[in-house]
């Protein structure tokens, strides 16, 4: 079950992959903003587990989308630094 805001409502109750799957469809949307606060929420379930490339990127990604281009910096080089071999 994810951890995070109860702003979220039934996001939380979810399990890892299940919100994976919703993050990956508000990105696919352009709802950046929903797909950033839930790839935050995702970023600290998912710290240190195969998945957690993914979430930096999704969340990099959503930030561009939002026009918010230091935070977006900032994950993709996450990815970059930490995932250049994946």
């Amino acid at each position: 079950m994810l951890a995070g805001c109860g702003g979220q409502g039934d996001f939380v109750r979810l399990t890892p992959e299940e919100g994976l799957a919703e993050a990956r469809r508000d990105l696919a949307d352009e709802k950046w903003s929903r797909a950033a606060s839930k790839f935050q929420t995702l970023a600290g379930s998912l710290d240190g587990t195969p998945h957690y490339a993914e979430v930096k990127y999704g969340l990099g990604t959503a930030y561009a989308g939002m026009g918010d281009f230091p935070a977006a910096e900032r994950e993709l080089n996450v990815v970059i630094r930490e995932y250049s071999d994946s």
